[in-house]
């Protein structure tokens, strides 16, 4: 298991000691996506689930805070979101559009 994926289980293993995920949008300067919203949604949670067992995840760590994540394929991390969790598939679709641009990058906090 590389890094990322380590680091991703952990925060889903975390999930059952807090009421969700805070998932931001984020550049590596650190500037939060101006649109995405960070409230805690349905699906959340699995997040780091679906990225470190079913679809993989590149991973950005500068030292310096919480380590940044990109899934390896967009388009099946939307439809395995969307399948899972339906009822949020517009929050899916958003985050995987804003993802098409290289220079956003998930942040997962547990």
């Amino acid at each position: 298991m590389n890094s990322a994926a380590i680091d991703l289980e952990r925060a889903a293993k975390r999930r059952g000691r807090k009421l969700g995920l805070n998932i931001s949008i984020c550049k590596k300067s650190g500037e939060l996506h101006p649109t995405w919203d960070e409230f805690r949604h349905t699906g959340d949670r699995d997040v780091p689930e679906v990225l470190t067992k079913i679809i993989g995840a590149v991973r950005y760590d500068d030292d310096g805070g919480c380590p940044l994540h990109r899934p390896y394929d967009i388009d099946a991390f939307v439809a395995e979101m969307t399948t899972r969790h339906p009822d949020a598939a517009q929050r899916w679709a958003e985050m995987g559009a804003i993802l098409q641009d290289r220079d956003w990058w998930l942040d997962i906090d547990g």
